[in-house]
């Protein structure tokens, strides 16, 4: 698309409004003189629209109204884009008028070249003879504001929008998150990149978000990445794994790629169990805790296939038309807090290789190996909290332990709880301390020769197959798989634990008797 175009194609009423303001009836009907074909007939409405709004300029805008049936679409007329001038129009006259214009992606980028002279191989008088937008525009005031994508020159502003259009500004990203405020009103309608809160935590739910646990075992040199407390742009380009984003269209190339397991976008609508290799991304998040052996359980109902979706644009209006439904079906607060969880596919991990990542999870990302971060995350560190751990240890259960520490960082069932497995030095300092208060006095060796015996034991449980878990000072579980006879410290009595019930003991309280007793 040409500059041109662009310009023709977006200039708004409202600035025709403004420019008959200022008196400048001229170039308004230059203006109106390029609209395309296809918006003549929009456009004569709202002139009508406006002159009944405003009295004053009531017979301008009738006037202008009626001219637009006289004038043909000069679309096809327009001269090359390397002579860059508009007639009667010239491109060096943009900056005189309140032009607001947006562009996407792909148009974005190059104006940006071509408006900067530093970038520019050519001569001036080369420049010169091809009318390079930078040097016919040379004695304009040209802003370049990066961040928020925009150019300003002169008084017209040149804005990048993603998805965008004339009639509606938003993209399309910014309109999934205005809609899904209307369904769940608690989540911001505002852009991630002004409102961090965007993303929390969804424990208070029933069903909340549950990710995949990628590899198990002991690691070392491991990167801990702080999702809900990252920049987390949903609508940003999502690269795959190892290279740059590739938009699919042909349906047999798409399951090809499935099968072979190829990263990129999933579709929203799932019905039928879809099967997740270990190494393969992208993944989705199940609700279902009776989560096994990678099987995915379908999120909605609807759709029969699992197709990789690699257009960010696509996956947006998806998301809108489910939320659609959403609000037909009355199925408001819990669905769409759950397909929340889908559109949460964070691009951060994307960023590492599949070998590298050890777990994707509602609240942090865990790679192995890592001794140098991509650029992509270096550049945004501030923004993250990136935490580098000596050895970390996942198990099936979706936890986390920080092997150094001897600490539970990370839990399935609740994001808040902390537990500490407390090591055997600290454990016979508090277990002597305790004693002391009761006037018992034993030696700290004595003491470590219990807790030997004690974790003897445990050991031996974990060889016969018994799961043993310490969940912190005061208190144990462990999965048994005979009858045994416990004792009840509340009524202090003998009992009776069939197999596989989880007793709950008072540890410290349990040890410090034993130790008592010697």
């Amino acid at each position: 698309m040409k500059i041109t175009e662009l310009i023709n194609k977006n200039t708004e009423v409202k600035n025709i409004l403004e420019g008959i303001k200022r008196e400048e009836n001229k170039s308004i009907k230059k203006h109106c003189q390029y609209c395309a074909e296809d918006y003549k007939e929009e456009l004569q409405l709202q002139l009508i629209e406006l002159s009944e709004k405003y009295p004053t300029y009531q017979e301008q805008l009738k006037n202008l109204a009626r001219e637009l049936n006289q004038v043909e679409d000069q679309g096809e007329g327009w001269k090359e884009a390397d002579e860059l001038t508009l007639n009667p129009l010239p491109l060096s006259e943009i900056g005189k008028y309140p032009i607001n214009v947006y562009c996407d992606t792909d148009i974005f980028p190059t104006l940006l070249i071509n408006l900067q002279v530093p970038s520019c191989p050519l001569s001036e008088t080369e420049c010169q003879q091809v009318k390079h937008p930078h040097y016919v525009l040379r004695d304009h005031e040209i802003t370049i504001d990066n961040e928020s994508r925009k150019i300003k020159i002169g008084e017209a502003i040149i804005q990048e929008r993603r998805g965008a259009s004339a009639d509606n500004p938003d993209s399309r990203g910014t309109q999934a998150l205005k809609l899904l405020h209307k369904l769940v009103p608690e989540f911001t309608a505002v852009h991630p990149s002004t409102d961090k809160k965007l993303f929390q935590e969804l424990s208070r739910y029933k069903n909340p978000p549950r990710f995949e646990v990628l590899q198990e075992g002991t690691f070392e040199n491991v990167c801990y990445i702080d999702i809900k407390s990252c920049y987390a742009n949903i609508m940003r380009d999502y690269p795959l794994p190892c290279g740059r984003p590739e938009h699919l269209k042909d349906p047999q190339l798409i399951e090809q790629n499935l099968q072979e397991g190829k990263g990129g976008f999933v579709k929203f609508y799932l019905e039928n169990y879809a099967l997740i290799k270990n190494n393969q991304i992208p993944f989705i998040p199940t609700r279902d805790y009776s989560y096994e052996g990678g099987k995915i359980k379908p999120a909605l109902k609807g759709k029969k296939r699992l197709l990789l979706h690699t257009q960010k644009k696509g996956c947006a209006n998806k998301y809108l038309d489910h939320c659609d439904q959403l609000k037909e079906k009355k199925e408001t607060e819990k669905e769409a807090v759950s397909q929340l969880a889908l559109l949460k596919t964070y691009y951060l991990y994307r960023q590492f290789l599949p070998d590298k990542i050890l777990t994707i999870r509602s609240d942090c990302i865990l790679v192995k190996e890592t001794t140098e971060l991509p650029p992509e995350i270096e550049k945004n560190n501030h923004l993250y909290k990136i935490k580098l751990f000596k050895r970390l240890k996942l198990n099936k259960e979706l936890e986390i332990f920080d092997c150094e520490t001897d600490t539970l960082l990370k839990s399935p069932k609740s994001a808040k709880i902390k537990t500490t497995i407390t090591g055997k030095k600290q454990l016979v300092e508090r277990i002597a301390h305790s004693l002391s208060k009761k006037r018992i006095k034993l030696a700290k060796s004595d003491i470590e020769q219990v807790i030997e015996e004690l974790l003897l034991e445990t050991k031996k449980s974990l060889i016969k197959g018994e799961e043993v878990r310490l969940l912190g000072y005061f208190s144990f579980k462990t999965t048994i798989t005979k009858p045994r006879i416990a004792m009840n410290l509340q009524t202090k009595k003998p009992m009776k634990v069939p197999a596989k019930q989880v007793p709950k003991c008072k540890f410290a309280v349990g040890l410090k008797k034993e130790v008592a007793k010697k």
